[in-house]
Parts: C-alpha cells; structure tokens; sequence
C-alpha cells in the first residue's frame, strides 16, 4: 500500500521531532558527571534533607514556598539518595519542558517546522542543560508556567469553557503559586490576556 504525502508527511516530524527531543535529553545527562547542586539549589537541598529526618509543617506561604522541600524531603525519607533526588527531579522537568516548548509553539504558531526550530533551540541551549543539577525551584516554576500558556492557548476562541479546563488551570495556578511568589503576576497578565482576545466567559 502507497503512503499519502501527508502520512509521510507525519512521518517525518515525528522522526525529526524524536531526533531533536533525543538530542535534548542526552545533553541534559551531561550534569550527571558533576552532579551536586549549586548556589540556592545546595541550600534547598540541604532543607530537603533535614526536613526528611525531622518532618514538620513549615506553610507554603513567602518568597520561596517550600513546595521542592516537601515533595524532595518525601524521597529522601523513603530512601532516596538526596543527590539523585535532586538530579532526577531537574532532569525530568527540564526535559519534559521540552516537550511543553513544542506543544505551545505549534499551539501559537500552527507551524510544526517552527515548533520543531523552537525544540532544537531549546534542546541546544546550553544554560537549561546545566540547570538540570540546580536543583532550582525555577526549574519546576517553568515548566507548570508553559503547561499553563498551553492550556489557555489551546482552548482559545472555543466558546464554552470545560470542567476539565478550570480543574487544570486552577491546579496549575495553586501548584505555581506554591512554588514561586512571581505566580500572582500570572494570574494579572492571563486575565489582561483573555480580556484583550475578548474571551469574556474565560476571563470571569
């Protein structure tokens, strides 16, 4: 049976996009052969680690929600290294961040040569390679940010809003707000953002 040009077509960006999206993540295995956090991720980690040994409430409210604490110091207390605990979360995020690059291109732009120009940049860009053993809340923050873009952008000029919608923008809203103070600015600019595209039911 004759392939169509649009089923080759498929084939191809699927390729290409499994041959960039590999690239991106060997790279980010790079930080394994030096793989202690550095500047605020040391810090953090340490907390994680005395919070596994001596577990207590500390709130999830100030500059820094301690968030990252609690889910890493839940690792660490059931036998994690603490070190591959703080590699593997960064490693995850950074590379599934990728694919979150990819997906809001395309959404944006409806050009999967874009996107995949989009997914290379990233793949190659040398500082989101090294951030994968920070152990940065940054990390963590970016990656539900683009998850949260995606979902407005996806889900544009479609008339009425779904349940689903509102559970995963409002889980995605709670999460950034407990991981980093910036996420109150988030909600500002989507609600600026839906009253400029007129998307009036979203924006209430």
């Amino acid at each position: 049976m004759k392939q169509t040009a649009k089923q080759v077509s498929t084939l191809q960006v699927q390729t290409l996009f499994w041959l960039v999206f590999g690239l991106g993540a060997l790279l980010r295995l790079v930080p394994l052969f030096y793989p202690m956090p550095v500047d605020d991720g040391l810090i953090r980690l340490r907390e994680s680690i005395e919070w596994a040994y001596h577990p207590k409430w500390y709130g999830l409210g100030g500059q820094w929600p301690p968030l990252i604490m609690y889910l890493q110091g839940i690792l660490i207390r059931l036998g994690a290294d603490a070190l591959w605990v703080a590699y593997g979360m960064g490693y995850l995020v950074n590379v599934a961040s990728l694919v979150l690059v990819y997906r809001l291109s395309l959404a944006l732009t409806g050009n999967t040569i874009v996107a995949l120009w989009s997914l290379l940049a990233c793949s190659i860009y040398w500082f989101h390679i090294t951030l994968v053993n920070k152990n940065l809340i940054e990390n963590f923050y970016t990656l539900l940010l683009l998850a949260f873009m995606l979902v407005v952008i996806v889900n544009l000029g479609k008339g009425r809003m779904h349940f689903s919608e509102v559970v995963a923008l409002s889980g995605l809203m709670a999460l950034m707000m407990l991981t980093r103070h910036e996420a109150r600015l988030v909600w500002v600019v989507s609600c600026a953002f839906l009253l400029w595209q007129r998307e009036y039911p979203r924006f209430w």
